[in-house]
């Protein structure tokens, strides 16, 4: 029964059915296709073109788009309206002829659809925006001085930071004339984050071309690393461009104890201001285990080590390394004072410049001029770093820490093992 009814629904006046549904899909066709809407699009991104080649425009990126968007609202028809999404859609600004700023005129005639199967033209009846200022600037390139502080985070164990090369470089880049006066006044700052490094990636490597042993390494920078973010483009990343920057290196001490063979000299200095009651033939040195006079010099008959420094300035500065005490009345010290010094450190300084600057043609070729001067620089303060940081150790490895006091008619010493 029931097949009988279907079979009489599909065949009894199928001609007057069949016309039927062709008008009914017709009439939704027409009715739908004429139902229009409003969409408001946010953050549509605005594109500009055809600008003379010796202007931008204020937050221009790249890729031709601002980094400011723009709301759009669009009233046409709802069946195309109804799948749009901001990604679907870009507005052209057109910079041919403009040379001074201009107010920004929406309509569907510069609307670009990115959805293939969208004709924004025929489906958009009416657009509706807030005015929107187009800056247009002086097109200018400059060279932006790239400085590089001191790195935070902590180098692998065993290894002490000790600088990076090149110290100076430029970033290239063409924008606007008063962003790119006021970077270049500023500058851009890359600061490496040393904790990042593993021990591995140092141990790793062979000895740096700025030693003469191998306790210092140099460790090439990662692109990752060599990348500035433009304040004017959104701060977009962009790799450095200057040449040199292939060469960056961050270079590493390894932290190492150095035996010192010989026994270290050690002196009094007297201040002048002490001077009537504290002298030489008042107070003296005292000779004991630990400081033996030879040849009318005290020497420190201890074994010691030295650390943070390399083994190429001990051999530079072998024969000036001293301790000096400071002398000065009990009243005032209980315990006096002593550093590590190095006698005629200026001399030092050179010769140790000298002896790691390039001496063959073919080496000389590389690091000339500037560049020359600019590696002499970093050696100069490397050689002073040394100088501030070397400390000495006992055999134990313990820091050597020297109890230092007047006694009786002479200055006694003695190591402080507390």
């Amino acid at each position: 029964m029931i097949l009988g009814f279907i079979r009489g629904l599909l065949t009894v006046e199928w001609q007057r059915k069949l016309v039927a549904i062709v008008a009914a899909v017709i009439i939704y066709t027409l009715v739908n296709g004429s139902i229009t809407t409003s969409m408001t699009l946010t953050n549509v991104q605005v594109r500009v073109e055809n600008l003379p080649e010796d202007l931008t425009v204020e937050g221009l990126l790249p890729d031709g788009t601002l980094t400011e968007t723009i709301t759009l609202t669009l009233h046409g028809k709802k069946a195309a309206l109804s799948s749009l999404t901001p990604g679907d859609v870009e507005v052209i600004a057109s910079g041919a002829g403009k040379s001074e700023d201009w107010i920004l005129k929406v309509s569907r005639r510069n609307l670009r659809s990115l959805n293939p199967e969208i004709d924004l033209i025929s489906n958009v009846t009416d657009v509706r925006y807030t005015d929107y200022l187009v800056k247009v600037r002086p097109l200018v390139t400059a060279k932006i001085p790239i400085r590089f502080p001191h790195p935070i985070g902590e180098p692998p164990e065993g290894f002490q930071f000790l600088d990076t090369w090149p110290q100076r470089l430029e970033h290239t880049i063409s924008g606007p004339e008063d962003q790119l006066e006021d970077l270049e006044a500023k500058g851009f700052e890359l600061t490496w984050d040393l904790s990042t490094i593993s021990r591995e990636e140092l141990d790793g490597l062979g000895d740096s071309p700025w030693s003469m042993h191998e306790d210092e390494v140099s460790y090439p920078v990662p692109a990752a690393w060599k990348r500035v973010a433009i304040p004017f483009l959104n701060d977009t990343l962009q790799t450095l461009n200057d040449p040199d920057a292939a060469k960056l290196t961050i270079n590493f001490l390894k932290q190492e104890m150095i035996p010192l063979d010989w026994h270290i000299p050690i002196r009094v200095f007297y201040p002048a201001k002490y001077r009537d009651t504290i002298n030489p033939d008042t107070y003296d040195l005292e000779e004991n285990s630990l400081i033996e006079k030879v040849d009318g010099i005290y020497v420190l008959k201890a074994a010691l080590f030295a650390r943070g420094v390399s083994r190429f300035f001990v051999d530079i500065a072998r024969d000036s390394l001293e301790i000096t005490v400071k002398a000065a009345p009990k009243s005032e010290q209980e315990r006096l004072d002593w550093s590590i010094q190095v006698i005629n450190p200026e001399v030092l300084e050179s010769r140790y410049v000298d002896l790691l600057t390039p001496t063959d043609h073919v080496a000389k070729q590389v690091t000339q001029g500037t560049e020359a001067a600019t590696r002499a620089e970093l050696l100069r303060h490397r050689f002073r770093d040394y100088m501030r940081t070397i400390r000495f150790f006992r055999e134990d490895g313990e820091v050597l820490d020297l109890k230092i006091e007047l006694q009786g008619n002479a200055i006694h010493v003695e190591v402080d093992n507390e």
